[in-house]
């Protein structure tokens, strides 16, 4: 009876994961899991076999009826297991207790989210099983359903109500389970049930009346931040500059220069279409409660969010510290390789907050001469046409890359004219596509703003030998607090040796001509055909692509090593398992060597005799022989007949409670006779039973020293 209580609070234990996955293959886990889980305990019970069976069957079960019920969508007709549903299995036993606690909820049966369930589900109805049928207060057996409810509140969503309903239900089951399977009259039983429905009802109304969010591991682990879902600042540029946005008051900052640069995004990668956030590896991590305000310097700035929307926090260049004044930013990530600061929640009005950075100022150009490329990564997989040709043609190939970079930004400063596309503005497309820039560089009038001007220089430094990005960011106004849509600009980053180095490509604003005579040293798009890259092609600089067909066909793997992989990695997956359900016996087997030895080697004869009687008790005990405290020796050897028992008997007696002297001699004929009866216990047994008998572990458990 408590054996089944304990199943089925282990069920129970299961129901704060619910509102996780609400999905009928929820409910076919948990069911699946406790009724195998049970059926292996109990299985194993029954035919006394050794406590080692049990990993192994439960392990043997996971493997098999695993996928289909945790990994339900990979399995051949939803029964069948397969092989990708195997390794999603195993996966999932490993990763997916942290993927519960960082997707957005409700996951249904996504992926192998449910292995997690799965496997508390049969872990703690075997362990109930064992508990309630091995050991001797039964009542343990309700420890497992316990724990697995602890572990699912810990895993679930972070509802205070919710949690504290489904404890309720299982201090409910418990106390009825405690009650039915615990003798005592009617009436006692009765009162009991009364007292503990009230108990239920009144945690059932605080967890109702409960407003505060409970501290679960949800709470506490960041999720995965997608960056290629996060719109880019830089395609709508021109509503800041000319567009509806233009004259809104966006923030005010205090305790900055006039001029300086407060960073919206760094923008690494380049499609041909948009410039977007990128980091080689994803390093965007959750700043919860502004740890970073203990860098918070006394020249800090002090900004104060006004119409500006969107999730991207203006800072000062790298982030040294922030701290919060009011309310307080939700869900802030940073990532120090993009200097970036992102809230997932948005940026909200009348928002204050002091921030400490390295002030941004654009660098004079003439100082990068000797400059020398870094080591940073910018990805760019669609180049416009023509960044090439205006590389060669306004820079000497063979100069130092220092030298090329000053020439070649210098020549858009020079011959580049300035306009938004506003009234009494001559015409200048917005947008920073590959047509667009391919545009920029060729036609005769070099015309755009800071939208194109920066990512032609990006691309033009990149050409040049130099990472680089796009920054987007609001320029601190002369004599001013509050800054406006328009004084939303965008700059060119360059990583020298030194670090990045910010550069201001947009040429000074001057008049426009209405044409230019032709030149015929003016650039134009190339007219050779080129092959056009693979849809899918990413290239990043530095990389170094195939220089000849045959040393592109060295790329494409051999399939039958694929294969062959394949197998060798299914191998190693089996020797690793293998190896690990190793370990228990082969530290059970060196534990009773390493007892025996200890034993038999002590240093007095007399000691050895009596390990000698302990040896003999342990193999007895073992053995399912029944061994007490009362048991006398010469009880202990007749269990066994074997020649020269009385013998042995006699010397432990003589051992255990004369003083007489003993000598060697006398300690190696009782181990003799210790050693014939281990023998004889083993005679008749098959080598299954040997074996179990081998790795039985009741001498280190039930066995009571009569020293």
């Amino acid at each position: 009876m408590m054996a089944v209580f304990g199943v089925v609070l282990v069920a129970l234990g299961l129901t704060p994961l619910w509102p996780v996955f609400e999905t009928p293959e929820f409910v076919v886990a948990v069911v699946g899991g406790s009724v195998l889980g049970a059926a292996v305990a109990a299985i194993v019970l029954r035919r006394r076999w050794p406590w080692w069976t049990l990993p192994i069957g439960l392990v043997l079960v996971f493997v098999v009826a695993g996928v289909p019920l945790a990994v339900p969508q990979q399995a051949l007709w939803r029964v069948i297991p397969t092989l990708g549903g195997e390794q999603s299995l195993l996966i999932g036993a490993v990763e997916g207790w942290k993927q519960i606690v960082t997707i957005t909820p409700p996951v249904g049966s996504f992926g192998a989210l449910l292995v997690p369930v799965f496997m508390l589900a049969l872990v703690g109805s075997a362990l109930t099983v064992l508990l309630a049928g091995a050991v001797a207060r039964r009542a343990l057996a309700l420890v497992p359903g316990i724990a697995v409810t602890c572990v699912a509140i810990w895993l679930g969503l972070d509802d205070a109500r919710f949690a504290m309903v489904s404890g309720a239900v299982i201090v409910v089951t418990v106390l009825v389970a405690l009650l039915l399977t615990t003798p005592g009259g009617v009436a006692r039983k009765l009162t009991a049930i009364g007292a503990t429905f009230v108990v239920g009802a009144v945690a059932a109304g605080v967890a109702l009346s409960m407003t505060a969010t409970p501290e679960v591991w949800r709470s506490r682990v960041s999720p995965i931040l997608d960056e290629a879902s996060l719109p880019s600042p830089l395609s709508s540029f021109r509503a800041y500059e000319v567009g509806d946005l233009a004259e809104v008051p966006m923030l005010s900052v205090t305790n900055a220069t006039a001029g300086e640069m407060l960073t919206l995004a760094t923008l690494s990668r380049y499609d041909g279409v948009t410039y977007s956030v990128w980091t080689p590896d994803g390093d965007f991590t959750r700043q919860s409660g502004y740890a970073l305000a203990d860098g918070v310097a006394p020249d800090a700035a002090t900004i104060t969010i006004e119409q500006l929307t969107g999730p991207w926090l203006p800072l000062r260049g790298d982030l040294a510290g922030v701290q919060t004044s009011g309310t307080d930013i939700g869900s802030l990530y940073y990532s120090p390789a993009a200097q970036t600061a992102i809230d997932l929640n948005g940026l909200s009005q009348g928002f204050r907050y002091l921030v400490s950075g390295p002030a941004i100022q654009s660098t004079d150009l003439t100082r990068l001469t000797s400059a020398t490329p870094g080591s940073d990564r910018t990805v760019v997989s669609d180049e416009p046409a023509g960044v090439q040709a205006y590389v060669a043609s306004h820079s000497e190939a063979s100069a130092t890359p220092g030298e090329r970079l000053v020439s070649v930004l210098g020549s858009l400063r020079q011959n580049g004219y300035v306009s938004n596309g506003g009234a009494n503005e001559p015409a200048s497309r917005s947008g920073h596509s590959a047509q667009r820039i391919t545009s920029l560089l060729t036609d005769k009038l070099m015309i755009g703003d800071a939208e194109q001007y920066s990512v032609a220089a990006a691309l033009l430094a990149q050409q040049v030998g130099f990472p680089a990005r796009v920054a987007v960011g609001f320029v601190v106004p002369e004599n001013a607090t509050d800054v406006k849509g328009s004084d939303l600009s965008a700059w060119v980053e360059v990583n020298t040796s030194d670090g990045w180095v910010a550069i201001d490509p947009v040429p000074e604003p001057r008049p426009i001509p209405d044409a230019l005579p032709d030149d015929p040293n003016r650039v134009s798009p190339p007219q050779s055909v080129v092959d056009p890259p693979p849809a899918d092609a990413s290239q990043i600089r530095g990389a170094q692509a195939p220089q000849s067909d045959e040393e592109a066909k060295t790329d494409d793997p051999d399939p039958l090593w694929g294969v062959v992989f394949g197998i060798l990695r299914a191998l190693a997956w089996v020797v690793a398992v293998g190896a690990l359900l190793l370990v228990p016996p082969v530290c059970i087997v060196v534990a009773k060597a390493w007892r025996r030895r200890r034993r038999s080697s002590a240093t007095d004869a007399r000691e050895r005799i009596l390990g000698a009687r302990d040896q003999a008790a342990d193999v007895l005990v073992d053995a399912r022989y029944a061994v007490t405290p009362s048991t006398t020796n010469r009880e202990l050897v007749s269990r066994v007949a074997v020649r020269d028992a009385p013998q042995l008997a006699f010397l432990i007696d003589r051992a255990e409670y004369t003083t007489d002297p003993l000598v060697a001699a006398e300690a190696r004929t009782a181990w003799l006779v210790v050693e014939d009866l281990e023998n004889e216990l083993m005679t008749g047994l098959t080598r299954r039973q040997r074996l179990a008998r081998r790795l039985a572990l009741w001498s280190f458990i039930r066995r009571r020293s009569r020293r």
